[in-house]
């Protein structure tokens, strides 16, 4: 009985492999590309792609109950010797452990001020929702021009309650596409 299971196995995978050599193509898709060792150079706030952005101070007034924002901090992102140097360009903030997925903005450390989170804005001034998919974060692509671009953008306190005075420190990371 056993050989008889087996028999059977085999001839359906012999049946199987026919089937799938006998067919016909209707056509071929060939793919090019090209692999580039450095797509650009990322000059952040300090000049490298991994800076600080220096927040200016905010009273506890100022946050003094939930959707109260105060001042943003401007910050850039340049690029510089991009390849290929034109073509348009965005940014995507990533999902992190730093990041309210329920309201895209940033959350403050454990120890510090307390019921504030950080507001990434575009520069319309719009609010990115960080963690939603690429395209779906607000934040507005630029057109590449001879291998160089810069993305404009400020950091404003954001309350969620009564804030309560302490430091603030949180973190993004980011990926830079071509589109």
């Amino acid at each position: 009985m056993i050989t008889s299971k087996l028999g059977a196995v085999l001839a359906l995978s012999l049946l199987a492999g026919i089937t799938t050599t006998a067919q016909a193509s209707d056509g071929r898709i060939e793919f090019t590309g090209n692999v580039f060792a450095q797509t650009c150079t990322i000059n952040g706030g300090s000049g490298a792609n991994n800076f600080t952005v220096p927040m200016r101070p905010a009273r506890t007034d100022d946050l003094g109950s939930a959707g109260n924002t105060y001042l943003g901090s401007a910050f850039q992102i340049r690029l510089t010797g991009c390849n290929p140097p034109a073509g348009r360009i965005d940014i995507e903030f990533l999902t992190g452990s730093s990041v309210d997925p329920a309201s895209g903005r940033l959350k403050a450390d454990a120890g510090g001020a307390a019921n504030v989170q950080v507001q990434l804005r575009n520069a319309n001034n719009g609010a990115i929702h960080i963690g939603r998919p690429q395209g779906e974060q607000n934040t507005i692509p630029v057109q590449l021009a001879n291998g160089a671009a810069t993305f404009n953008y400020s950091a404003h306190y954001y309350a969620t309650g009564t804030a309560s005075a302490g430091p603030i420190a949180t973190r993004v990371e980011y990926l830079i596409r071509y589109i």
